[in-house]
């Protein structure tokens, strides 16, 4: 029996298909294609690594971070980076501190004054009287703007209203004339990073009761992550590095690693990716460590997911997707893992 031409072709589509050699995740494909080439190149499989582990992806690899934003210098002005889109979409003159949420609500500030842009559309100006105290750091959450002034944290609604004190808490840094201020807004916790050189304070605040958490917990780098639950942070010095984990409810304190040196490192909920004189590394929670066999380089973090870079394009990597995958390559082509 003779098949009809169209079905004939169908036929041949789907066979060439099963027999396919190609999978549909960018890793597998660079797997396979590293196996059948000589095995002296592994620029394929470093990117089919980041693309199939990444929420996003940009064709640059200066941008910086300030926890919820990506942004660029672009002469005296900031760029704004679209996380959907990875394109700018807004200017900043004379800017010193700003945020935005995921939704691209944006606040910016001169250090006096706050200019909030809500994704709607147009601009509110918030103006002080009083500028003895420069702001120091802006966060952005679901309609919300919050911002550290003065050793205290205060709060306003992007479209209307006043500046508010969040609690009456203040939050001093341990040097308090040079220092510098981070504010990370996710889930109900409002985490507080004010210091400088190695000499931090962090505190926590809970948005939903406008209560203070817990307060000055001395840390060694502005590098943390916030749940709802904990914060992980930095403590130590120079050959005796600890990332320790502070439980909110008990006050309890646990030793997660120790690093005789350390050049960078990023923080999320899953886990953790840093440097050191051995390479890059990541590890989760529950102590399984991997060495990563690339040249990637820490680049920050957006909310709760850790950049890195590579041939000048940034990714924005889910950090339990990587160590899956991380894994599973050490099985398929160990000899890079050596």
């Amino acid at each position: 029996m003779r098949l009809p031409a169209v079905a004939a072709c169908f036929l041949a589509a789907a066979i060439a298909l099963a027999c396919s050699p190609h999978s549909e995740t960018p890793l597998d494909d660079a797997i396979i294609e590293f196996g059948e080439s000589d095995r002296s190149s592994t620029d394929r499989l470093a990117v089919g690594l980041l693309e199939e582990c990444s929420t996003g992806r940009y064709k640059r690899d200066d941008l910086s971070s300030s926890g919820s934003c990506l942004s660029y210098r672009d002469g005296d002005q900031i760029g704004i980076v679209d996380p959907e889109s990875g394109k700018k979409t807004l200017s900043l003159p004379g800017v010193d501190v700003f945020a935005c949420s995921g939704d691209m609500d944006i606040a910016a500030s001169d250090g006096r004054d706050i200019t909030l842009y809500p994704r709607s559309s147009g601009k509110r100006e918030i103006t002080f009287d009083d500028a003895r105290d420069p702001i120091r750091a802006l966060a952005v959450r679901s309609g919300a703007v919050y911002f550290y002034r003065g050793h205290q944290v205060f709060s306003l609604e992007m479209k209307d209203g006043r500046p508010a004190a969040l609690v009456k808490d203040r939050f001093s840094p341990p040097d308090k004339k040079y220092y510098q201020v981070y504010l990370a807004a996710g889930g109900k916790v409002l985490g507080i990073i004010a210091g400088s050189g190695g000499n931090y304070y962090i505190s926590a605040v809970n948005l939903r009761t406008a209560k203070a958490i817990v307060s000055n917990i001395s840390a060694s780098s502005s590098r943390a992550s916030f749940t709802d639950d904990a914060v992980y942070y930095v403590a130590g010095g120079a050959g005796d590095w600890r990332l320790v984990r502070f439980t909110f409810q008990g006050k309890a304190k646990k030793e997660i690693r120790r690093f005789r040196d350390i050049s960078s490192i990023e923080i999320a909920s899953g886990g953790f990716v840093f440097a050191d004189a051995g390479g890059l590394w990541a590890q989760d929670y529950s102590g399984s460590i991997i060495r990563v066999p690339f040249d990637f380089r820490i680049a920050g973090k957006l909310g709760d997911r850790i950049l890195l870079a590579c041939s000048g394009k940034t990714y924005v990597v889910d950090f339990e997707r990587f160590m899956v995958r991380l894994d599973q390559l050490k099985i398929k082509v160990p000899e890079i893992f050596d």
